[in-house]
């Protein structure tokens, strides 16, 4: 397809996705209004609970010598960091998951929302991406306001040489391989028929990285069977280089073992994921799911 083709056929899709974004503007406006004030005082209070917590472990300060030493900025950045990754791991799934249970409702009229793009003639991919977008602008919103009361309210030392540019490479290529999983993860929809809101994949590397992946201590503490588990997981990898870049000032030139093993993951995990996407997409084809 041409550019102008390609661009011609995005602009008729967002003609029946618009329902679907006013929809969730309103839903997310709602949050906003209400919701939002008492996710902020969750987020101090939680943030303050992690200090206290951090206090409990200077007793351990060998375990953090080469991220500085400070406990406490050590857990905040884990925190930080393992959310942004598990929730960009687990939305493509949900927003597959909503296309086939969720309903639409139009001047009085219900029907299922596969069944009102169907008839609407929308691409569900279409659908399911915008979905994504919405969800993750307002997840962005959420980490943001964590790191403004962290940084005004509580504080968190950083290195004088923190490198920024490593932590969002790192960053970046965490994220384009934990989609790789998402897109795995979506596909078992079909695949495996893991459509009841709980999906096996990324439930498994969900429980995992919240213990190995250095999100709460460091992985080198670590039995070595678990040191396994951490060392093969891109979170690992991600989390450790953030945390190096920003608490110990590594620069890229120390960080690119952690770059290469972040890349090759991408390489690997975000084809696999489109590949399995298009054959899950071939199967709902044949089953009538889209």
């Amino acid at each position: 397809m041409t550019f102008k083709e390609t661009l011609r056929y995005w602009l008729s899709q967002l003609k029946f996705t618009w329902p679907l974004v006013k929809r969730n503007l309103s839903i997310h406006y709602a949050w906003l209004i209400w919701a939002l004030p008492f996710e902020l005082i969750s987020i101090l209070v939680a943030v303050a609970s992690w200090i206290y917590f951090g206090r409990m472990f200077h007793a351990f300060p060998e375990a953090l010598a080469v991220y500085g030493g400070d406990y406490t900025s050590y857990i905040i950045i884990g925190v930080f960091a393992y959310n942004i990754l598990h929730e960009t791991m687990v939305i493509p799934y949900r927003a597959v998951v909503e296309i086939l249970t969720s309903s639409f409702s139009e001047m009085g009229h219900r029907i299922s929302l596969r069944d009102y793009l169907l008839m609407a003639g929308a691409n569900p991919w279409v659908v399911a991406f915008v979905s994504i977008i919405i969800t993750y602008i307002r997840y962005s919103i959420y980490l943001l306001l964590y790191l403004v009361a962290v940084h005004f309210f509580l504080g968190f030392k950083l290195s004088p040489n923190a490198n920024y540019l490593g932590v969002a490479i790192a960053l970046i290529l965490g994220l384009i391989a934990v989609i790789g999983i998402g897109l795995i993860s979506a596909s078992m929809i079909w695949i495996a028929r893991a459509w009841h809101g709980t999906e096996p994949i990324t439930w498994t590397i969900g429980v995992l990285t919240s213990l190995v992946s250095s999100v709460y201590f460091p992985a080198e503490i670590l039995p070595e069977w678990l040191k396994m588990i951490a060392y093969n997981l891109p979170h690992t990898y991600a989390i450790e280089a953030i945390k190096l870049a920003l608490l110990a000032g590594y620069q890229n030139t120390a960080l690119m073992p952690y770059f290469i093993r972040l890349l090759g993951y991408c390489l690997v995990l975000m084809p696999t994921g489109v590949i399995l996407l298009r054959i899950a997409n071939n199967i709902a084809k044949r089953r009538g799911g889209i």
